[in-house]
């Protein structure tokens, strides 16, 4: 990312890491984002075998052969409010000099994603919206969901 001037220091932000911060490092091989990765990992299993999640998915938005076109669609919306998450969080860190653990993260992801949901709520109606996002495991507080 310090190639690319998108970082001042060439080195990970996060505590205890010192990794070159490139994008595959922020979004998969930093400790950071393996906790946030496993925070997702009822959201992630909603939509494919959490245990075969590889970088590919998250880096490239490849999903498993096996995954229908709508799981598939939900999947790389999820995977990408993750990253989205992940990114912001490190640029709070980094401008505002905040950490933010993998809970506050996923609730950021959670956020984002619940915006996907209510417009499918609206497009499709409540029934297909929970069937196609699988259940209300990303519900902000004080809101159900899809469930």
């Amino acid at each position: 990312m310090h190639r690319r001037s998108l970082a001042k220091n060439p080195r990970c932000p996060f505590e205890g890491c010192g990794a070159e911060e490139t994008v595959e490092h922020l979004l998969w091989d930093c400790g950071q984002a393996q906790k946030v990765w496993k925070e997702a990992r009822g959201l992630i299993g909603s939509f494919m075998d959490y245990d075969k999640l590889e970088s590919k998915h998250v880096l490239y938005g490849i999903t498993p052969s096996k995954t229908n076109k709508k799981a598939g669609v939900c999947l790389w919306i999820a995977i990408n409010c993750v990253n989205h998450a992940l990114w912001a969080t490190r640029n709070v860190l980094v401008f505002k000099k905040k950490y933010m653990d993998g809970k506050e993260c996923m609730k950021l992801a959670c956020r984002s994603l619940s915006e996907y949901q209510l417009r499918d709520e609206l497009l499709e109606g409540h029934d297909s919206a929970r069937k196609k996002w699988r259940g209300s495991w990303c519900a902000p507080a004080g809101r159900s969901g899809v469930g």
